[in-house]
């Protein structure tokens, strides 16, 4: 497993938050990204959600990773109401407010994993490695066209779908060409 650090404390947190603005989650993805994985959430997320509600957050598995302690929610989400809809939305942890992304340091890598949105944005982030002739490695581009031939009915929790890793260093960049593209 990769180093974990919390996204909050990245310099990539605003580039993440500027691309997820042109995605949305469709209607009836049934929030599958709360229900199939652990939440991991770092002392800042865990405090907010503290004070919403001290019951469902006392029980949580602490870890330590490069000298941070995080906090490992179990699935599905505590916060997941009956209609899939997240009773804290508001104040939601980092991971949910980044995801389908997630930042692991020692890669540099930004992970995608594969739900609608991240399909969609690997297929923006393999058209802009197209369109400028940028190079990334032979095993991304094979996971995003593992991910491009997919039908959108076939992407919620398919184990099949490897994460797919957006390099830092294609970010900012990435980030100008979906304005561009969308504006």
């Amino acid at each position: 497993m990769s180093a974990k650090i919390s996204p909050r404390k990245t310099p990539l947190f605003k580039n993440i938050k500027a691309i997820l603005k042109y995605y949305d989650c469709l209607p009836e993805c049934g929030a599958n990204c709360c229900k199939i994985q652990p939440i991991e959430i770092d002392d800042a997320d865990r405090n907010v959600l503290h004070k919403i509600s001290k019951e469902k957050v006392n029980n949580l598995d602490e870890f330590v990773s490069q000298g941070q302690k995080f906090y490992r929610m179990s699935y599905p989400c505590a916060f997941l109401s009956e209609s899939n809809k997240c009773s804290v939305y508001n104040h939601r942890p980092t991971p949910c407010r980044i995801y389908p992304f997630s930042v692991y340091e020692e890669s540099f890598n930004l992970g995608i994993y594969p739900c609608y949105v991240g399909v969609s944005i690997c297929n923006d982030f393999f058209d802009y490695l197209r369109k400028t002739g940028t190079y990334v490695s032979d095993e991304t581009i094979e996971n995003m066209l593992s991910a491009k031939k997919l039908l959108y009915s076939d992407v919620e929790g398919n184990p099949d779908l490897d994460l797919v890793g957006i390099p830092f260093s294609e970010i900012s960049n990435f980030k100008k060409y979906l304005h561009e593209k969308y504006q």
